[in-house]
Formats: C-alpha cells, sequence, structure tokens
C-alpha cells in the first residue's frame, strides 16, 4: 500500500513521484500490451450503455 500524500505536495507531484518509484522498482516493465495502441472504438457510449457494460464486469 503507497503511503499518504505529505501535506505541501501538489497532487501531480505526488503521482510523477509514485511513477518514478514505480519505474525504479520494474513494476512497469512486461506489463501486457506496453507498446500496443488502445483499441479503437466504433463510436461513442451512451452514459447508460457505459455502466451496464461496467457493471457486467
Amino acid at each position: 500500500m503507497t503511503e499518504r500524500k505529505p501535506e505541501g505536495m501538489s497532487f501531480e507531484t505526488w503521482v510523477e513521484h509514485q511513477i518514478s518509484q514505480a519505474r525504479e522498482r520494474g513494476d512497469l516493465e512486461g506489463l501486457a500490451g506496453a507498446g500496443k495502441p488502445l483499441p479503437r472504438r466504433d463510436r461513442e457510449k451512451t452514459t447508460y450503455e457505459w455502466a451496464l457494460e461496467w457493471a457486467r464486469r
């Protein structure tokens, strides 16, 4: 589990810090789909379609 964001640090800086630590540990190596483009969408889904798909997962 990650530690809490320090009091004076911005959210963006904290996220970048977490990403750099993960890279150093090698947590981002060998992930499925790495280097591949995101799948294309034929059309935008309605809010209802998105929620239904999310609920099924």
